[in-house]
């Protein structure tokens, strides 16, 4: 454990460390209005719900896993802790509680997957591969958030539609700058940069986000049999043809989710009275 705080502590830069600041800021802030404070508070026992917290854990011991096959392929080492922590937090955590997404859109993995090869992957790196002193950093920090609060206020309404471009403006200034900055940075110091470590903190989020995949795709398959057999249960007093219905489909869709999304879609609960009645609605989805 030490050993861990230690190579954390060594890789935690300027940038990171305002964020940890003023997030620390923010919810000390929260814990000091009553009402916010009953909303984190309710938010936090909704969080530990068994039904999210068990898939939750068995991702974190899926990523310890991931990053094991990944030091065995050589991408990754104990200097990868921050990287590992930082995208846990930030694109994994999105992308699990994103999973109900999973039957509504179809090109969701493949959404996911190339996004991880876009140029804003690059640049993002870029960006953070350089930062400014702690003080610069402790003032971007919270402008970029506020900016990035007011965009998502100015999105939601038409009549903000101006608000919005200007903002979109000055964000992208600031990103150039920023980039820029970087770009600078890399060329009087590329030598240091252009090393394995380098390489590693690059390709290692992208790694784990495709690793993570079909961990979040077993997820999904199993919460929709889950809402689909809550739903027999009303439907389908039967125990017998019920218990039935359910070895049925994950004998015939078994892991094909979007076949199996399709049958949901038209429960044909009213026509099944019978054994033969689910077998022919299932023939005809699957």
């Amino acid at each position: 454990m030490d050993l861990w705080i230690r190579n954390l502590a060594v890789t935690v830069n300027n940038r990171d460390l305002a964020i940890i600041i003023w997030f620390t800021v923010f919810i000390l802030w929260m814990l000091s209005m009553k009402q916010l404070r009953k909303a984190l508070l309710d938010a936090v026992k909704a969080f530990f719900n068994i039904k999210i917290i068990v898939p939750f854990g068995l991702m974190l011991l899926y990523v310890a896993f991931s990053t094991q096959v990944l030091s065995t392929l050589g991408l990754w080492d104990q200097t990868q802790y921050k990287t590992t922590l930082f995208w846990t937090i930030t694109s994994a955590v999105v992308i699990f509680f994103n999973f109900s997404n999973v039957t509504g859109e179809k090109n969701f993995f493949k959404n996911i997957a190339c996004d991880n090869f876009k140029v804003a992957v690059l640049i993002d790196f870029l960006i953070n591969l350089y930062v400014f002193n702690i003080f610069v950093e402790l003032l971007i920090v919270p402008c970029v958030t506020f900016l990035s609060c007011l965009l998502v206020m100015a999105q939601s309404d038409q009549k903000y539609k101006p608000a919005e471009k200007f903002i979109n403006i000055v964000l992208t200034l600031f990103g150039f700058s920023l980039l820029g900055y970087a770009g600078y940075s890399l060329v009087n110091d590329f030598s240091n940069a252009a090393n394995l470590q380098t390489i590693k903190n690059f390709t290692v989020p992208m790694a784990l986000s495709l690793i993570l995949l079909p961990f979040i795709y077993i997820i999904s398959v199993i919460a929709l049999y889950e809402e689909i057999f809550v739903q027999l249960g009303f439907k389908i007093q039967d125990t017998g043809l019920r218990k039935y219905v359910k070895r049925q489909l994950i004998i015939k869709f078994n892991f094909r989710l979007y076949a199996l999304k399709e049958w949901a879609k038209q429960l044909p609960f009213p026509h099944i009275q019978s054994k033969q009645d689910i077998l022919e609605s299932i023939k005809i989805k699957a």
